[in-house]
């Protein structure tokens, strides 16, 4: 987070650096603070979700502020999670995410996989 911003701004400021989406502050739901450090992730998260459909046919261009940052950005299924090497284990928060603000949208073999690699890493807590 900058000087005087809040939580929110300093969320769709790191969304537009990173992705060149703008987010509008009136979208972004609060759904945890995690400051407990474990594995690779960084000492203290703070999660906000959004769901806004037309994102996905919006095509992502341009240049990124942080170029060192990040190697692509494209849309992925779900289903494809295990393929890409995440940092700060986002593949885990991106399952909780779903769990959470999803759940009765997602097929029920989905529901399972996730629930079980969570458990794996003891960070089931969908309750956030």
């Amino acid at each position: 987070m900058d000087y005087d911003e809040t939580t929110k701004q300093a969320c769709s400021r790191e969304i537009k650096e990173e992705t060149n989406l703008s987010v509008d502050l009136s979208i972004l739901n609060f759904l945890w603070i995690d400051s407990e450090p474990k594995g690779e992730k960084q000492n203290v998260s703070i999660a906000y979700w959004s769901f806004k459909p037309t994102y996905a046919f919006q095509t992502i261009t341009g240049d990124f502020a942080e170029p060192d940052e990040v190697d692509k950005v494209e849309w992925i299924s779900l289903d494809e999670l295990d393929k890409y090497d995440w940092a700060f284990e986002h593949d885990y928060t991106i399952m909780r995410v779903s769990l959470i603000c999803f759940r009765t949208l997602l097929p029920e073999e989905t529901i399972r996989r996730f629930e079980e690699k969570l458990k794996e890493r003891n960070t089931l807590e969908t309750n956030a």
